[in-house]
């Protein structure tokens, strides 16, 4: 069975909103990543610990998140993030983000 798992942006990792776009820098890996209106209201709310579902209720209520396809883009962003060491877990474990 699979566990669900809930994320939050990196507390290390500077990040500064300019023109309503946020841009995170990794002070490692020297990369910087730029993220568009919605993937920075994304980051917002990991500002607090936040499983898929959580997430795709609140983006629901500002967008029209409605279909499959939006909320498996959801969860392909949230894992590339986590990847990207731009997200930590609440737990040690690597579950995938599934729904409840």
């Amino acid at each position: 069975m699979e566990m669900l798992k809930k994320l939050r942006r990196n507390d290390h990792l500077p990040f500064q909103m300019l023109d309503g776009e946020v841009v995170v820098v990794d002070p490692k890996t020297q990369n910087v990543h730029v993220l568009n209106s919605t993937a920075s209201r994304i980051w917002e709310l990991l500002e607090n610990d936040m499983d898929l579902q959580g997430l795709i209720d609140a983006l629901n209520e500002e967008y029209d998140l409605i279909s499959p396809e939006r909320v498996q883009e959801v969860r392909s962003f949230l894992n590339e993030l986590e990847e990207q060491g731009l997200t930590v877990s609440e737990r040690e474990e690597d579950a995938p983000f599934v729904m409840r």
